[in-house]
């Protein structure tokens, strides 16, 4: 979080709900580890890219590393994608791959869509991603079926997350990846809760009657 992103969360939220300085008190390890490597002098981090707190938001964080957030379905933000690629004239690379990433706001498979419900409008998915071909994916708004039908027809990648409810089911923020670019180092799936490890926990009060969750990956490229 930042201060710029700040303000905007609590407008929408009612309290800041960013992870980092000043924002919910607890870290994910993953990102804090994130965030330190974010803050060193020589940061091997080239961009921040998160999916949406009910708005569109850039920003800069240390180093003047950009922080980009997608909005929601309803905003138009249904999705975003940007390539990464060796900064030219350095003279140690640090990263010395091309990586393409897209977040991609599914919306929820709702009866109310009518001719726009997402089993409608499946086809027309699944041909955005086999044309953009990313190697790093973020859906927001999976359901179960959803997923369901991600796990059948996406082939070629791997797809991890779970559910916001107690059970663990329910809508997730599925992180896709491409099977065999990447390899998983690290998974973690953490509620927006004073117990974050608990899952379906929520604030209460004036959070939203929906738990609110974040899922993270380490991954290591095989390039």
């Amino acid at each position: 979080t930042v201060e710029t992103l700040t303000q905007p969360t609590k407008n929408v939220w009612g309290r800041d709900i960013c992870m980092g300085p000043g924002g919910v008190g607890y870290w994910l390890d993953t990102v804090y580890g994130l965030y330190q490597l974010v803050a060193v002098q020589e940061t091997p981090i080239v961009a921040v890219v998160t999916g949406h707190v009910h708005f569109s938001h850039e920003d800069t964080l240390p180093n003047g590393v950009p922080q980009i957030v997608t909005g929601t379905a309803s905003q138009g933000g249904l999705c975003r994608v940007i390539t990464v690629e060796p900064k030219a004239g350095r003279e140690e690379v640090v990263m010395a791959f091309v990586l393409k990433c897209m977040s991609f706001n599914l919306r929820v498979a709702a009866a109310c869509d009518g001719v726009n419900m997402f089993f409608r409008r499946a086809p027309r998915v699944l041909e955005v991603l086999e044309r953009e071909q990313p190697d790093l994916v973020g859906f927001q708004e999976v359901t179960d079926d959803m997923r369901t039908w991600l796990t059948e027809h996406l082939h070629g990648y791997t797809l991890q997350g779970c559910g916001r409810e107690r059970n663990c089911h329910g809508e997730s923020m599925l992180l896709g990846y491409r099977t065999g670019v990447c390899e998983l180092l690290a998974l973690e799936n953490r509620w927006l809760s004073p117990t974050p490890d608990v899952p379906g926990s929520t604030f209460g009060g004036d959070q939203s009657s929906c738990p609110r969750m974040v899922t993270a990956v380490l991954l290591r490229h095989n390039g």
